[in-house]
């Protein structure tokens, strides 16, 4: 069963530039995302990842990991947790590019912001959590990446 909640929340921020007011407006939203486990092999949940670590499975049908615009693979460390991204296209370093942003929530917690290239504007990316074994504990639902929202809140429940 999948719950899916989405909260548009607009903070506005008046800044002075000279004699001109300015409004700025900041927009996150919060997806939430009930989780099933994978079974206790892995067999059910995908390829391994780009990584070539086979240990290590992707999402089905999202095997490439998100990158940030330096080439940098995306993924935070959580306690003992490892949350990592995977996208359906594969994308290639734009150091021009623009960041997103993505937080995690596992049980309450947050991960830190982890920064993902704008170029995945309107495509697909799974948030996937491992344990310290590499094991798969969770994947999301696939979320696409908004042009308007510039922080993406994902809340995991293992």
């Amino acid at each position: 069963m999948t719950r899916i909640v989405i909260q548009i929340s607009y903070n506005t921020t008046i800044l002075k530039q000279g004699n001109m007011m300015k409004k700025s407006f900041l927009s996150v939203a919060v997806a939430t995302f009930i989780l099933t486990g994978c079974g206790s092999n892995g067999s059910n949940t995908g390829d391994s990842d780009d990584g070539g670590n086979p240990e290590v499975v992707a999402p089905v049908g999202y095997d490439s990991l998100v990158i940030n615009n330096k080439g940098d693979v995306v993924e935070s460390k959580l306690g003992k947790l490892s949350i990592k991204l995977y996208s359906n296209v594969a994308d290639v370093a734009d150091a021009q590019s623009m960041h997103k942003g993505v937080v995690v929530n596992v049980n309450g917690e947050d991960s830190e912001t982890m920064p993902i290239q704008a170029s995945y504007v309107g495509d697909e990316i799974k948030v996937a959590v491992y344990d310290e074994n590499n094991k798969l504990l969770a994947a999301s639902d696939a979320i696409e990446v908004a042009d308007d929202v510039p922080v993406v809140l994902v809340n995991v429940s293992i």
